[in-house]
């Protein structure tokens, strides 16, 4: 079943979801702002633009969800980081200099 056209509501839902302007949301398809308005106002339009609409912005969503993944993942390195100790914490001998370890009789 395919499914109906976006109402004008939903377009004006996806519009402010992405926290776009009228213009900037115009931008993503060429088109003027007052073209947007009016889709929003009377749900006018037709299957060509309701796709381009819903792939767009499923594109974007899925740009926002890849950026927050990876931002998530890059943080949690760096608290890991953070959070280990350093070489000189786990006295290390060998990596210190210290030989003496070489002359233990253990």
């Amino acid at each position: 079943m395919k499914p109906a056209l976006l109402l004008g509501k939903e377009i004006r839902f996806l519009r402010t979801l992405g926290r776009e302007s009228l213009q900037s949301f115009g931008n993503n398809f060429d088109i003027a702002a007052s073209t947007v308005k009016n889709w929003e106002d009377t749900g006018n339009i037709n299957s060509m633009i309701d796709f381009v609409i819903r792939n767009t912005v499923a594109t974007k969503l899925q740009l926002l969800h890849n950026l927050s993944s990876n931002f998530l993942f890059h943080r949690s390195l760096l608290q890991l980081a953070k959070s280990r100790p350093s070489l000189e914490e786990y006295k290390i001998p060998y990596l210190s200099g210290d030989s003496s370890f070489l002359n233990d009789s253990n």
